[in-house]
């Protein structure tokens, strides 16, 4: 299973430095693509979710259909959070660049596959299958529907944030 979350990782990665090679996050120094992997982050290095994309992975389940197969499809929840102030000191691009963001991960998300390979050394091995996964579904994120939330969400200074939501299908490795 981790390969398959390791594979999504970067295939995600490598695609959005292709559609924008300054969407960059700098974690303990070191600077890399905007992607971050909820799990695989130190704790204390807390990363900033604005401009960049933040994945946090469900738990496995076989797919239906496939129980008591030897080697069953998989499947794992993805969220991907991510959120913007925008880029001027009043905030009035907030909409420009969430809808930048919104673009980005939906071009990233296609074509919907990538190899599944092993990062676990220092050469990638390639595991001979594939992942695949199902287009974003992208939704606003409010924290609270009364309106004394949704007037300071839409205060000027206040971030603006989405989450989508897709399933990532996969073969459990031979063993």
């Amino acid at each position: 299973m981790q390969f398959a979350k390791d594979s999504f990782y970067v295939a995600l990665s490598e695609r959005l430095t292709q559609i924008n090679p300054a969407r960059t996050v700098a974690i303990n120094g070191i600077s890399r693509s905007a992607i971050i992997v909820s799990e695989n982050e130190v704790i204390n290095a807390a990363p900033s979710l604005e401009n960049a994309f933040l994945i946090t992975w469900g738990a496995a389940e076989v797919c239906g259909g496939f129980e008591g197969a030897t080697q069953p499809l998989l499947k794992l929840e993805c969220s991907i959070l991510y959120g913007t102030s925008g880029s001027r000191d009043d905030a009035s691009d907030r909409g420009r660049t969430i809808t930048e963001l919104d673009s980005e991960l939906l071009q990233m998300c296609s074509p919907p596959c990538a190899e599944k390979c092993d990062y676990t050394n220092s050469e990638t091995i390639a595991l001979n299958s594939r992942i695949f996964w199902t287009p974003p579904q992208i939704t606003s994120l409010v924290a609270n529907s009364d309106m004394d939330k949704v007037s300071a969400m839409t205060k000027q200074d206040a971030p603006v944030f989405h989450a989508a939501k897709l399933t990532v299908f996969f073969y459990p490795e031979v063993t």
